[in-house]
């Protein structure tokens, strides 16, 4: 998470840096259907990742993963709780329904 917040905090000078620099040399007017396009030609890019087109609200993009029933309590790791299978939101909203 601290990277895609670094990543959206770092990325905002510069977009208004660009959109700056558009508005000066292309006018107001015409900087809003170029900025409208650069976001379709983004959306269409990303409709090019199957990931991205088989996301579905309430999943996961890794499927679930298998845990043994007994993991060996050894190393570094012991004493750290298993992985969960499924999402914990997806479950007590699946819980509040019933």
């Amino acid at each position: 998470m601290s990277l895609v917040m670094l990543a959206v905090m770092g990325a905002f000078p510069v977009s208004v840096a660009v959109a700056g620099f558009g508005v000066r040399h292309l006018g107001a007017a015409p900087f809003f259907p170029v900025a409208g396009a650069a976001i379709a030609l983004s959306v269409l890019g990303a409709l090019t990742q199957r990931a991205f087109r088989d996301h579905r609200a309430g999943t996961e993009y890794a499927p679930p993963v298998s845990v043994p029933e007994e993991a060996p309590q050894s190393g570094p790791a012991s004493g750290v709780p298993a992985a969960r299978a499924t999402h914990p939101r997806q479950e007590n909203s699946q819980e509040s329904q019933q």
